[in-house]
């Protein structure tokens, strides 16, 4: 009977489909916009928040993460990092784990065989144990054997269609450093959600994995991860406890000036954390959160606004169709009979949404995943979405059914039958005015919000950070290269026409907000410490960034005497030193761990951190030794461009050059809130669609109960301005209930997504001004066509219904 009953439900819902296509069209397409949107953001949310599914025992693994504890120094974060002397330590009797690994990962360069064309592969460099750790099985060879041979490579599948064309590459011959290393495994690629991203994987001690002098074996240098399995019976909290205790006990940690253990104070903290939780830790990390928790609320705001239109909508269509409903209760039908064949009609509808919604997605994931860069088509047909999409369709068609079939149910069948029911209670009523309200605030909630977002990311792209990147690209050296090497590159760079300038130093400035920090106390006094950014740079580096000199001029450190040491100090490291103005800095002794540098320059103020953080006081020592990024300067992008690209291989043949401009490195800082803000924006977007749709059917409802009064308004000489303010009357508290809701929401939301940033856009009011003005407009385009039919009501048609 069941089977039977069910049947001639999904038929019933065929039939109204078809019967209706214009209601059908706004409904299916409403609800498959909105699950399409909810489909690829839980698919992203997906890849980035849950566990890498081929990780064992992922709660007793665990990554080791390093928090410096520099005296004076309030903004200090967990990096998410941790010294690679801790594996060591882990490795003597009595460690609380029964493995461990070190993890680096640099971009390596490959040429595979005898060809001469080079590749740029993401490398690990690990320790053997990572193997188990990881659970990281190979589909060729042996991923263990290639990872104890320092002459051997594991590749990725990826990785190996790179090189050779197909993952067929075990036994190949590939050149990395101008050493000759075997493919000795081939592995599956990765997890987009997995925690060791890798195209190759090689040996920690291969030659080509180019750690600076004194990386192993430091406690306060952290480049890369360390991660360990938990013992039987050990927990998280005691493992934290014990490295802790190695830290606070580490011979290098007693080289730090008294200041940071003074007191008890800990010169450093060290923890560990279970790898499902570590996508949470971290500042990016919780921004990164916030965001997308942002992208998520858009997402079901969305999907709201859209079960909304189809209650209104369906609502509209039951009152149409209360005769047929009357009929049915007289013949017998019992209200779970009538409940029943609302459910399967609105299921119906809501599976034809969801199997669209699936198409869209399987066409839009490409483009999606190329924005979010993460490929996400490999995961839209995958069993856990689709079955979670289906059952949220079919959740969706029960709770959209309840207040129509209600409505159907506690019709008069009296007045139904004799033509005289044609409009809903007035609890009804309220309850559809409440949620047209929704409407409204959902709309101007994200109509406001996403212009918060861009707005704070737009800000930040132009923000004055001291320095300037136009025109500038930073090459960044092979590990492998010596300095000789790549002082001749810059020689030859510097004879170029094309080339201005060109420094030395870390990185490109505003490309990494943390950096490295440096304890510094002024002549022989002991105290106070105090905390500066520290950077080796070269003497054009001010003429390459176009920062001003306030006082004194850049000398360079004599090149015989190595106890010379000179730098230059940025104006925020003039105040934190409390002194009244730069000129009183020249000549400034400054010393850190037994070494003593003089300030023979200020600087203007130079801001690495970005908008996030605040402004640390900046030290920049003059050296002689070429470093990790060069920076040139010349009149002409694409010349300039063009001159790295030709010197290059001359003094690189193995290499490729990792070029980019100096703006874009700046940029990426921001791409997250840049990127996520559009996407919040095209939300908005559809969710002023699909609340103009709802505003349209609330309009065609309006115009249809208030036919009769109308026109009697009309014949008693009421104007057309009086009809439309009478109609107007129904929208106007209902948009005034969500201006308060939707914009209070707005104001809130922004606040607490701009308290991530130390420097805030000042956006004021316009925000959600515009918001308003969108929602308003788009509901006067929305009601217009039915406010015309009322002006246009024939009295003699209207009166004879």
């Amino acid at each position: 009977m069941l089977n039977k009953f069910t049947r001639l439900g999904w038929r019933a819902g065929w039939r109204q489909l078809l019967a209706d296509p214009a209601f059908s069209a706004i409904v299916i397409v409403g609800l498959s916009a909105a699950l399409t949107v909810c489909y690829l953001i839980g698919l992203l949310m997906r890849s980035q928040l849950l566990p890498d599914p081929v990780l064992p025992d992922p709660q007793r693994v665990v990554s080791f993460d390093f928090k410096s504890n520099m005296p004076g120094r309030e903004d200090e974060y967990w990096t998410g990092q941790a010294p690679f002397a801790l594996y060591m330590a882990l490795a003597q009797p009595g460690s609380p784990v029964t493995q461990s690994a070190r993890v680096q990962v640099s971009d390596v360069t490959f040429r595979a065989g005898t060809q001469q064309s080079l590749s740029k592969l993401k490398v690990a460099f690990s320790d053997a144990d990572i193997v188990s750790l990881f659970g990281l099985k190979a589909i060729q060879g042996d991923v263990l054997a290639a990872l104890k041979d320092r002459n051997s490579v594991a590749l990725s599948q990826r990785g190996a269609e790179r090189l050779f064309g197909n993952a067929n590459a075990l036994g190949q011959q590939v050149l990395v450093a101008g050493s000759s290393l075997t493919i000795r495994a081939v592995v599956p690629n990765p997890a987009n959600n997995s925690l060791l991203p890798f195209d190759a994987l090689m040996s920690f001690e291969a030659p080509a994995n180019s750690l600076f002098e004194g990386a192993k074996e430091e406690w306060y240098t952290n480049t890369g991860q360390v991660y360990g399995r938990l013992m039987p019976g050990a927990t998280v909290a005691q493992l934290s406890e014990q490295v802790q205790a190695l830290l606070d006990q580490a011979p290098g940690m007693k080289k730090y000036p008294p200041a940071f253990t003074a007191n008890g104070r800990k010169a450093a903290f060290l923890r560990a954390v279970p790898l499902v939780q570590v996508p949470f830790e971290g500042p990016t990390n919780r921004h990164r959160m916030l965001v997308m928790t942002g992208l998520a609320v858009s997402a079901l705001v969305m999907l709201l606004l859209a079960c909304i239109n189809y209650v209104n909508l369906s609502t509209v269509r039951t009152l149409r169709r209360q005769r047929e409903f009357s009929i049915r209760k007289s013949l017998g039908a019992s209200p779970s009979r009538l409940f029943g064949q609302f459910v399967l009609e609105s299921s119906f509808v809501t599976l034809a949404a969801g199997l669209f919604a699936l198409a869209l997605a399987w066409v839009l994931a490409p483009s999606f995943g190329d924005w979010v860069e993460m490929p996400l088509q490999e995961q839209v047909l995958d069993t856990l979405p689709c079955v979670s999409l289906m059952l949220t369709c079919i959740v969706l068609g029960i709770l959209t059914a309840v207040y129509p079939a209600r409505v159907a149910i506690h019709t008069p069948c009296a007045e139904a039958l004799s033509g005289r029911g044609h409009s809903e209670s007035a609890a009804g009523k309220r309850l559809r005015q409440v949620l047209t309200a929704l409407q409204f605030a959902a709309a101007m909630l994200m109509a406001g919000l996403a212009v918060v977002v861009m707005g704070q990311a737009r800000f930040m792209e132009t923000l004055d950070n001291g320095f300037k990147t136009e025109g500038l690209l930073a090459i960044t050296m092979p590990g492998s290269a010596n300095a000789q090497t790549r002082l001749a590159f810059q020689e030859a760079l510097a004879h170029q026409s094309a080339v201005s300038f060109s420094s030395w130093g870390f990185d490109a400035l505003g490309s990494n907000p943390g950096g490295i920090h440096a304890s510094l106390t002024k002549g022989s006094e002991p105290h106070p410490v105090y905390d500066m950014r520290y950077n080796e740079i070269s003497e054009n580096f001010f003429s390459v960034y176009q920062i001003p000199l306030l006082a004194g001029q850049v000398i360079k450190p004599s090149a015989t005497d190595p106890k010379d040491m000179t730098a230059v100090i940025d104006l925020g490291a003039v105040h934190a030193l409390g002194l009244k103005n730069p000129q009183d800095a020249i000549g400034l002794a400054l010393q850190s761990r037994g070494r003593v540098v003089r300030v023979v320059g200020v600087s203007g103020r130079v801001k690495q951190e970005g908008a996030r953080g605040p402004a640390s006081p900046q030290l920049f020592r003059i050296t002689l030794k070429p470093n990790d990024a060069l920076i040139v300067r010349g009149p002409s992008n694409e010349k300039l461009r063009k001159t790295v690209l030709e010197t290059w291989p001359r003094y690189f043949p193995n290499e490729i050059a990792d070029v980019d401009s100096v703006s874009n490195i700046a940029a990426a800082l921001y791409k997250i809130d840049s990127r996520y803000g559009s996407l919040i924006a095209m939300c908005s977007v559809l969710a002023l669609l699909l609340a103009g749709f709802g505003v349209y059917a609330l309009a065609a409802y309006t115009v249809r109960r208030n036919t009769r009064e109308i026109v009697l308004r009309k014949l008693h000489g009421a104007s057309g301005s009086h009809i439309v303010l009478r109609l107007a009357r129904e929208f106007a508290p209902l948009l005034a209930l969500g201006a308060l809701v939707g914009l209070g929401a707005a104001w809130y939301l922004g606040q607490h997504y701009q308290s991530n940033f130390v420097a805030q856009a000042q956006l004021g009011v316009w925000p959600f001004a515009l918001a308003l003005g969108l929602v308003l407009l788009m509901t006067i385009l929305a009601a217009t066509r039915h406010i015309v039919a009322a002006l246009k009501l024939r009295p003699v048609l209207a009166l004879s219904e």
